[in-house]
């Protein structure tokens, strides 16, 4: 998860530096954090969910008691939180590169 920071870094780096959001270190920093959020924070959704389940009903989770409807619980809303973030993320790239992919077709136009 720290991988995430590195790219978060980077982004405030890159604005420190003078680089504007539509530069292209700053669009593929962004790019490289969606595809690691998607990597790191996603995609560990199902095989955590498959373990789970796995040791549900077991006799040590029964020993757990209230405590693992805590953990479940909390899990889900930070997953919940995770997907609502990716979804956001997935929006904000998008719309980076419909507006580069306009300008690009702008340029050719006027060439």
């Amino acid at each position: 998860m720290l991988i995430l920071l590195c790219f978060a870094s980077s982004r405030w780096f890159l604005h420190v530096l003078g680089h504007s959001k539509d530069s292209e270190l700053y669009v593929l920093n962004g790019l490289a954090m969606c595809v690691m959020f998607f990597m790191v924070r996603i995609l560990s959704m199902p095989p955590y969910w498959s373990k789970v389940y796995s040791i549900y009903g077991t006799p040590a989770a029964d020993r757990l008691g209230n405590l693992w409807y805590v953990m479940l619980v909390s899990c889900v809303i930070l997953d919940y939180l995770n997907l609502v973030w990716f979804h956001k993320m997935v929006r904000g790239a998008r719309k980076v590169l419909l507006a580069k992919r306009d300008d690009i077709a702008l340029k050719m136009k006027a060439s």
